[in-house]
């Protein structure tokens, strides 16, 4: 019998590995296909931004679907707040949010005649200050974690009546970056911002880009611009259209207003609301999903009746004559609050790129004298390269030939008159952040000069404030900014000197909405010290749990960074591809070798001061930059010490290593052996996993996945206590997300059990037990305690918000932890040590379960252990089947297509496993 067992046993692995590879091979073609299609198969070269997007959706994509299914983290968020069925272990960690005066993207505030201000970021959070003025602090409001604030309004004759819509819709097509995000509605409070709740009526709009409320007859009237997009690669509409929306009521009910698109049955999409001082209302559009609709202006006298003031057609058809379909775009107006008959509107249009973006490229200011029946065009000098993404503008409350616009930055121009390149002044440079940079005063760079311009690169909103020519606020990509002498434009030109300019002042103090890739902590025990890589605001040096604007230490996208663990003096930045930034107490070192990904995947050895990173540009036919092959197989090395001895000669400390292993993909995680730093483990885009010794001078590779391990993109790796210890995460949706072995990628172990189907960016070991793990993932940070217990279950890290987190880092000196978030800055904590779990081999005790196929159709085969029972939980923890396990098979026939958690019982076994019905 015994002989019979296990020749039955190792047949059964041997099918089940088989079965994988087959399935593995399928998968691997399909999702090659996807994501060479989504970079336009190499046929154009991807901007900053377009990289950005198409690394999360390389990251994120579920492969059957053939697109990111991001209701699932929707789904689970609002399961884990109606506690149905609780199948969530909680654990209050006690995390400390670090002090940063860098903010991510506003795209717009809210003034309060009180002096409170409401900011809202577009990946999640909404904020209030009680004194802007002074530049206090900014506090947070509570339920906002995953709602994308995208515009904020209030009810003129009851200030405590406020509104808030949400869904960034600018950014709402194919190829943008992932922190572009579908609203859920409008959002409405009642005691001044404390407290909010849903308007249930708008549940179906997914982006609303404007709010306002309109005082007629007495009554306030909230009037609601809605628009539809596209979120990686999927379309989102708005239900039931888009358009304007009237309600009378407060939001209980809504009409739409709009008249329909000639030649279409569906209304305007709404880009913005301008009331003007005689009250009357004008609407601009922009394209819908349809690419109609765009570049019109419409007006209304009592909200109901529209007419069509404005367009871009003339301009439209004259560009489209040279052979490139143009189209309309997005239109944003303004009035001039001391004669209403004088009106702007910012008309923009654009055309299909090689990606098959369509996006707004030039903008035509045109200005009326007489409330919208004839129009002039203005000369404007291009002040707006992205003005689908950053455009906005206002009129002087006293002046109404006077302009502020924005789009890069912020220009003044007075329209009184014939107006030329010499009467555009630029008032603001984003450039001037480098003014506040530790760097700057290590070259001894004269900057200080500079700060009085710094606002943030893309103006999403500006605003004279307070009735008052000199003051001025600014939404932009990195927050809220102040003037309060912007009228000294008035009287400058392109030739004034810094004195005559106005001064602006970020007021960010604590409003942190910092959105990070990457993480290292300091190895000084005790200390809340790390740097981190961020989206737009280069990497940051927090010190003592704080940073500001002058700690930028590079600048960019900040990409991965490392801190040598045995010398705190190094440290090394990154920006995209491949271009380093070596720190050192006194000095700063600058390396560039153009290659890799936009956020590169690198590790350092901090035992001989090495750094390694990928070199490959494209796994799938140029993907990136159209350089298909360049690079496989090879390893970047920067040796620090050579580059300090001698920075001038770059081949002295750049060395190329060919891995010799036939790899033709990605290398998306690399992990230095802590125990042995010529030994590396590294994972690709398909679920490959290599280890490589002999590192630097000899490397041997081995392929040790053995065909186990989903294709997916490998996010993360980490090793153990021994090199055979190693865990790693894929982030793909529809995978089993975190994998494990403890003889070398012999077996491996899937690891998933009750974490939710979302992406999982990041895994650590406890450096104090290695048999418990850390993750980080798209709602927040989960712990599994006791990986050799078949019945522990991953236990959610409480006490920050469930939002994206991207990376981890760990000291194993005294346990702290810090969390790298994509919205919220950075979480410290510090892990509880309990016992040490007791030593054993997890093959003996977890892998001798089998389920296959995973996914599936109709059923599952169990083999290994004997089960005799299961329960399949939905994604909202409710039972939808169970039963008896009957000749190793369940029927799955009745189940609807979805994620399930498969619960299994036997005499010596009870362990739960994700599985997909298909």
């Amino acid at each position: 019998m015994r002989r019979f067992y296990l020749l039955s046993f190792f047949a059964l692995s041997f099918l089940i590995i088989f079965f994988s590879r087959y399935w593995n091979i399928d998968r691997s073609s399909k999702y090659q296909t996807l994501i060479g299609s989504f970079a336009g198969n190499g046929t154009e070269k991807l901007t900053g931004p377009d990289k950005a997007n198409f690394r999360d959706f390389w990251m994120t994509v579920d492969v059957d679907l053939g697109r990111v299914p991001k209701e699932r983290t929707t789904d689970f968020l609002k399961y884990r707040l109606a506690k149905k069925g609780s199948r969530i272990a909680e654990n209050k960690f006690n995390w400390q949010q670090s002090g940063s005066d860098v903010a991510g993207r506003s795209r717009d505030f809210l003034l309060l005649p009180s002096g409170k201000l409401l900011s809202g970021s577009v990946t999640g959070g909404l904020w209030y200050n009680l004194d802007y003025r002074n530049n206090s602090q900014w506090d947070q409001v509570s339920g906002f974690d995953h709602l994308s604030v995208s515009c904020l309004t209030y009810d003129p004759q009851d200030e405590n009546i406020l509104y808030l819509g949400t869904g960034e819709s600018q950014t709402a097509f194919t190829n943008y970056r992932e922190s572009s995000s579908v609203g859920s509605g409008i959002y409405k409070s009642m005691d001044g911002g404390v407290n909010w709740t849903l308007i249930e009526s708008t549940s179906g709009f997914s982006y609303v880009n404007d709010l306002l409320v309109r005082i007629e007859n007495g009554e306030s009237v909230l009037y609601a611009g809605v628009a539809s997009g596209e979120y990686l690669q999927e379309p989102v509409l708005s239900n039931p259209t888009d358009g304007l929306y009237r309600s009378v009521d407060g939001g209980e009910s809504w009409t739409q207003q709009l008249p329909t698109i000639d030649g279409s049955q569906l209304p305007y999409a709404v880009s913005d609301i301008e009331l003007s001082s005689d009250n009357e209302l004008y609407v601009g559009t922009m394209r819908n999903i349809e690419n109609e609709g765009g570049g019109y202006l419409l007006k209304s006298s009592d909200g109901e009746q529209w007419t069509i003031i404005s367009s871009i057609d003339d301009e439209v058809n004259q560009q489209s004559t040279s052979g490139t379909q143009w189209y309309g775009g997005r239109v944003i107006v303004s009035s001039s609050p001391t004669d209403p008959n004088v009106l702007y509107g910012l008309h923009c249009m654009g055309f299909k790129n090689g990606f098959n973006q369509l996006r707004d490229y030039y903008v035509f200011l045109k200005k009326s004298l007489d409330g919208g029946s004839t129009w002039n065009t203005i000369y404007n000098p291009g002040f707006a390269s992205i003005p689908w993404h950053a455009l906005a503008l206002d009129v002087d409350p006293n002046n109404p030939h006077k302009l502020l616009a924005g789009g890069l930055d912020i220009y003044a121009v007075n329209t009184e008159g014939e107006v030329t390149d010499l009467d555009w002044v630029r008032l603001s440079d984003w450039s001037a952040m480098y003014a506040y940079n530790i760097w700057a005063s290590e070259f001894d760079l004269e900057v200080d000069s500079l700060k009085q311009f710094y606002v943030h690169a893309d103006i999403h909103s500006i605003e004279y404030i307070n009735d008052s020519s000199d003051e001025v606020m600014i939404a932009t990509d990195g927050g809220l900014f102040v003037s309060y002498d912007v009228s000294k434009s008035n009287g400058i030109t392109s030739e004034s000197i810094a004195s005559e300019f106005p001064t602006f002042y970020s007021i960010n103090k604590g409003l942190t909405s910092t959105q990070y890739y990457t993480v290292a902590l300091s190895p000084e025990e005790g200390e809340l010290n790390a740097i981190g890589g961020t989206q737009d605001n280069g990497s940051i040096l927090t010190s003592n749990g704080q940073s500001d604007l002058s700690s930028m230490i590079s600048g960019g996208d900040g990409a991965f960074v490392e801190w040598d663990e045995d010398e705190s003096d190094i440290s090394i930045s990154s920006a995209y591809n491949n271009l380093y930034y070596v720190h050192t107490i006194d000095q700063s070192y600058f390396v560039n070798y153009p290659s890799g990904l936009f956020i590169n995947p690198a590790d350092y050895d901090s035992k001989n001061n090495r750094l390694y990173a990928n070199m490959a540009q494209s796994a799938l036919g140029g993907r990136l930059d159209g350089l298909a092959n360049r690079y496989y197989d090879t390893l970047l090395m920067i040796d620090v010490n050579q580059l300090i001895d001698d920075p001038s000669n770059p081949d002295f400390y750049t060395n190329l290593i060919p891995l010799k292993a036939g790899i033709t993909q990605v290398l998306t995680s690399l992990t230095i052996s802590p125990h042995n730093p010529a030994t590396m483990v590294i994972g690709t885009d398909l679920g490959q996993v290599y280890r490589i010794t002999g590192l630097p001078n000899n490397p041997i590779s081995t392929r040790i996945d053995n065909g186990q391990i989903p294709v997916g993109y490998i996010s993360s790796v980490d090793i153990g206590e021994e090199d055979d210890h190693i865990v790693l995460t894929i982030s793909n949706y529809g995978v089993e997300s975190v994998w494990y072995t403890d003889n070398g990628g012999t077996n491996w172990i899937n690891l998933e059990r009750n974490l939710p189907d979302v992406p999982v960016r990041n895994v650590l070991f406890n450096p104090f037990d290695d048999y418990k793990l850390i993750v980080a993932t798209e709602v927040g940070v989960w712990g599994l305690e006791d990986i050799t217990d078949p019945n522990a279950e991953w236990i959610h890290y409480d006490g920050m918000p469930s939002v994206r987190v991207d990376m981890l880092d760990v000291r194993a000196s005294d346990s702290v932890v810090v969390a790298a978030t994509h919205g919220y800055g950075l979480f410290f904590g510090k892990l509880n040590q309990g016992e040490r779990i007791e030593r054993v081999t997890l093959r003996d005790s977890e892998q001798v379960v089998f389920i296959y196929p995973n996914p599936t159709t109709d059923f599952v085969n169990i083999g290994g252990l004997e089960v005799q029972a299961y329960e399949l939980f939905n994604l909202g923890g409710l039972v939808v089947s169970s039963g008896q396990v009957s000749n190793g098979k369940i029927d799955l026939n009745s189940v609807e297509r979805g994620i399930y958690v498969l619960k299994l019982k036997g005499t010596n076994v009870i362990s739960s496993y994700k599985i997909i019905k298909n």
